[in-house]
């Protein structure tokens, strides 16, 4: 509830209960720090991940890919301070996000794969609890 309103066009009733509903496809994994909350014509598929820092907070990852060419794709990464979600995107990621690529998080682990619009692996992105670091392939 705390991810800024310009991800939705969903009121907070519909984040929680329809974007949220395992019968539309959600996948809420709280174990893993995961979820992927299904839209539809009107609002846009949300994939959020949690990557655990080095001082045990957590670096919050939102994201979608433009595979129909609707939506405008986007990557964005929070910390938690003060009561607020702050974009720390710039600082974490070792390169500038690329709307032409695809970014996969991840369920399991901590590597971003990055693919092109083919479906050919490119890089990952690799969390060292800090940062993100380029794995070439």
């Amino acid at each position: 509830m705390l991810l800024p309103d310009k991800y939705f066009e969903a009121n907070r009733d519909q984040r929680l209960h329809w974007m949220l509903d395992p019968k539309r496809g959600a996948i809420v994994d709280v174990a893993n720090g995961y979820l992927f909350a299904p839209g539809d014509g009107a609002q846009t598929d949300i994939f959020t991940c949690l990557f655990k820092r080095s001082d045990g907070s957590y670096l919050v990852a939102v994201g979608y890919n433009n595979n129909d060419e609707v939506f405008e794709p986007f990557l964005d990464f929070y910390i938690y301070t003060r009561g607020r979600l702050r974009n720390v995107t710039k600082s974490v990621m070792p390169l500038p996000f690329s709307r032409s690529l695809y970014y996969e998080l991840p369920r399991y682990g901590t590597t971003i794969n990055v693919t092109n619009k083919a479906g050919r692996k490119l890089y990952d992105l690799v969390w060292n609890r800090h940062v993100f670091r380029l794995k070439r392939l």
